[in-house]
């Protein structure tokens, strides 16, 4: 049996896991079972593009000069797609997990004060070592 559990904090940054009762949030990938899942929901703030826009160098002036942005066809600064995709990133870091291939699909723009959610599968456990996941 899973048990839905939730963690929100004041920054709108909340956190769904379905797991067993017993879990704890960080595991080994041999503990990780076929059909878990992982939702996790981020607003993203001005600080978070700055921050990674400064560690990325992803000078890319849509992401930071409201001016351009505004000409573009979007109308607006976006949030760098690179940083929307990292939210695997965390849900890995619970697990435990280094991926060995990742593709993302960009429908559509993020701004700054949107709140995404991913949301991860497990579609795959080999007891080898790896395990194949489902995201979205």
């Amino acid at each position: 049996m899973t048990r839905p559990t939730a963690n929100c904090g004041d920054d709108g940054r909340c956190m769904e896991i379905s797991r067993p009762s017993a879990a704890p949030a960080k595991r080994a990938l041999d503990e990780i079972k076929v059909g878990e899942r992982v939702v996790f929901s981020r607003t993203f703030t001005e600080a978070d593009v700055t921050l990674f826009v400064g560690l990325t160098w992803d000078v890319n002036p849509i992401h930071s000069d409201a001016e351009f942005a505004k000409k573009s066809r979007i109308g607006k600064r976006v949030v760098p797609g690179l940083l929307t995709g990292s939210l695997i990133t965390h849900i890995g870091g619970l697990w435990a997990m280094l991926a060995s291939k990742m593709a993302f699909e960009f429908v559509a723009p993020v701004f700054v004060g949107d709140t995404i959610t991913a949301e991860v599968t497990v579609t795959e456990v080999n007891g080898k070592g790896w395990a194949k996941l489902s995201m979205r």
